[in-house]
């Protein structure tokens, strides 16, 4: 039987956790709790089908879109992202 691909559906609980965090961990205005929907998240949403959470995404310095072998991460996230989840 073939594969569906869920949508990727955040609750809103840890959607708003994590944006409550990004914003106390960056300046509040980075912070988009209304961004456009974006590709890329299939395999999360099937996690998500089975374990609560919510998709966060951080932006990077690369202008090739993610994921691919030309992207660059920006090490500066790194502290963002353990900022968050801290």
């Amino acid at each position: 039987m073939p594969h569906t691909v869920n949508p990727l559906e955040n609750p809103l609980a840890p959607a708003e956790a994590f944006a409550d965090a990004g914003a106390k961990a960056s300046d509040k205005d980075a912070t988009d709790r209304n961004g456009p929907p974006s590709m890329g998240s299939g395999n999360f949403a099937d996690m998500l089908a089975c374990v609560p959470g919510a998709f966060l995404r951080l932006h990077h310095c690369s202008p090739e879109a993610l994921p691919g072998p030309e992207t660059r991460l920006d090490l500066t996230l790194l502290t963002l992202g353990a900022a968050i989840f801290a």
